[in-house]
């Protein structure tokens, strides 16, 4: 099992979701975030070096919170399994990066568009529970 971190940046009614090169064949979009590397001290440190090194956004601690912990297969390898710890904030982004070595694409998604083009974590996990929690 591989320990997973993602960022769900919100602003109003809407998040931030990447295509990952990783997803290419799935054409899936997923929220910023990836793999808990050994040297990572906790998911925290993880998270905040993942949307450092994908948005160029340095968060501190009190910025985000942990939402949501799920164990689930992985998107890009159904023979994997995740142990997904997905955070929220509420920091504001004036603009969305170019893609990059790790990323496609990055936009914006509102929440009641279509959903075909998101991952199983965020259409399964995430958007039911900010809906059921009115966040």
């Amino acid at each position: 099992m591989i320990e997973v971190v993602s960022m769900c940046f919100k602003e109003n009614n809407k998040f931030i979701i990447a295509m990952p090169r990783s997803s290419k064949k799935t054409k899936k979009y997923t929220l910023i975030g990836g793999k808990v590397n050994k040297e990572d001290k906790d998911i925290y440190e993880a998270v905040i070096r993942e949307c450092i090194e994908e948005l160029n956004v340095k968060l501190e601690k009190d910025e985000f919170k942990l939402l949501l912990e799920f164990t689930e297969k992985a998107g890009s390898d159904p023979n994997l399994t995740i142990n997904m710890h997905m955070f929220i904030t509420n920091h504001k982004i004036d603009s969305l990066p170019l893609p990059n070595e790790e990323v496609l694409e990055y936009k914006w998604f509102t929440i009641g568009d279509d959903e075909e083009e998101l991952c199983d974590s965020i259409k399964l996990h995430l958007l039911p529970f900010l809906k059921e929690h009115n966040i």
